[in-house]
């Protein structure tokens, strides 16, 4: 099984629609290349894959779950942390949402890693810079990750996603897709 990545021609691209948010297509063109599989993309973290089993040796509740997630993401504080680690800009702002930085989007739940999100999220601030305000996962595949259940694709987002907001509080809740106190500037 292969990952969809955001690299290349063929790369995932995430842009913004004026009507439904984000629109998520796949790029046209080839030249035949291969794109990486999970296990050559992302590293490995032995004990924080959430697979079928919610309950890992490691993190078996959701508090500890989150904190792996934070500790996991903090680097990404610095965009250019998560630049260097792959993640490639994917939209602008979107409301109540915030800017999308895409690594990859998993095949299935074996591919999904707590502690390797798929996509950071991140809200922008008055004097232009970005603050990490959540993680997102996707897969291809109706998948579970903290006893929570993928929301469903849309013609708008063609994966199944699940939001965590661990560095933002979100008043709908820790897994809800969007969140009122994210603005994008006028």
């Amino acid at each position: 099984m292969r990952k969809r990545t955001l690299t290349g021609i063929t790369a995932l691209a995430l842009a913004l629609t004026p009507t439904t948010g984000v629109a998520f297509a796949s790029g046209g063109g080839g030249g035949g290349h291969e794109q990486p599989t999970a296990a050559q993309q992302q590293p490995e973290h032995k004990g924080n894959r959430q697979g079928n089993d919610q309950h890992g040796d490691h993190h078996s509740d959701l508090g500890s779950q989150i904190e792996a997630v934070k500790h996991a993401t903090a680097q990404y504080h610095d965009v250019e942390e998560a630049e260097a680690d792959g993640y490639l800009l994917a939209t602008e702002c979107v409301p109540g949402m915030g800017v999308h930085y895409a690594r990859a989007i998993a095949t299935d739940q074996e591919e999904l890693d707590i502690t390797q999100p798929n996509i950071l999220v991140y809200a922008p601030q008055r004097d232009g810079s970005l603050e990490l305000v959540a993680v997102e996962y996707g897969s291809e595949s109706a998948d579970e990750l903290f006893g929570h259940r993928f929301d469903s694709p849309t013609t708008s987002v063609p994966f199944y996603s699940l939001h965590a907001w661990v560095w933002e509080k979100n008043p709908h809740g820790l897994f809800t897709a969007e969140n009122p106190r994210i603005s994008c500037p006028a």
